[in-house]
């Protein structure tokens, strides 16, 4: 999980370290219940629930492909974790057909 794109946390970070970080990225110190808690409510007990629910991705996946025959699955799994799943459904393929192509400039940053 990533906290806005400055650091990932995962079931080995500590509050120390989340602490340090959001001092540093937004100069906020958070006391450190409230750190515990996001912490926990990010990793704690939804690591259990993520490793249950890993075990029903390639049943849900085929799952999804057999009512749908013309969408496409595919998932890959890296060291026995859920690494990524590409979806890509029958209808939406039809209808990229349909689509003109396009181009914007943005000038945001020039």
């Amino acid at each position: 999980v990533q906290i806005k794109g400055c650091m990932s946390v995962d079931g080995k970070t500590t509050d120390g370290q989340i602490a340090a970080q959001l001092k540093q990225s937004y100069g906020i110190a958070p006391p450190q219940p409230t750190i515990n808690k996001a912490r926990n409510a990010i990793i704690g007990s939804a690591l259990e629930d993520q490793q249950r629910e890993f075990q029903y991705i390639q049943a849900w996946l085929a799952r999804v492909q057999e009512k749908h025959s013309d969408t496409i699955v595919e998932h890959t799994v890296e060291d026995g974790r859920f690494s990524r799943a590409f979806i890509s459904p029958g209808a939406a393929r039809l209808a990229w057909k349909q689509c003109k192509p396009f181009i914007a400039v943005d000038g945001t940053f020039t």
